[in-house]
């Protein structure tokens, strides 16, 4: 099945309601993004879950979507790769450098145990609620604070 298969317009209202209700007492900014598969050029390395194709296309995607030019460096980026299923969360320099690697890796966790039952919109909504609320306590939202990137995930059927 293809991700447009599995992530019909209910779902994707579903986790876009998500990243609004996560973005309300936040400056950060979270994108949620599925492709079929990784760019032809990115090459195979060895990695896990916490690396390797899909967090290269992750990188790529951050910037391609243009979440690097956020107010603060806020934005979140979570990438699934359905055919390769691979997933990567990215997060900018200025969350990275507040949440580190760790914690990164435990919303890997999270995700990866959603996916494994089958539940990818349910997954995918938990984490984006976790993400909100973490970034909540770092980065909450100032009073001049606008929404910088769209809500909607972008599911791409690239095959």
């Amino acid at each position: 099945m293809s991700p447009k298969g599995v992530f019909t317009e209910d779902a994707r209202r579903e986790i876009a309601e998500a990243i609004q209700a996560a973005e309300r007492n936040t400056s950060g900014e979270i994108r949620v993004m599925v492709r079929a598969r990784c760019d032809a050029d990115i090459l195979p390395r060895c990695g896990t879950d916490f690396g390797g194709r899909a967090y290269d296309q992750a990188v790529r995607e951050f910037e391609r979507q243009g979440m690097t030019k956020t107010r603060d460096r806020t934005g979140v980026l979570i990438l699934l790769v359905w055919e390769e299923r691979r997933f990567a969360i990215v997060g900018d320099t200025g969350i990275h450098a507040k949440l580190g690697d760790d914690y990164w890796i435990v919303r890997i966790v999270e995700l990866k145990s959603y996916f494994v039952a089958g539940e990818y919109v349910r997954g995918l909504v938990a984490v984006v609620g976790n993400v909100g609320r973490e970034l909540a306590k770092h980065f909450p939202r100032k009073a001049d604070d606008r929404d910088e990137l769209p809500d909607a995930p972008i599911v791409e059927d690239n095959r």
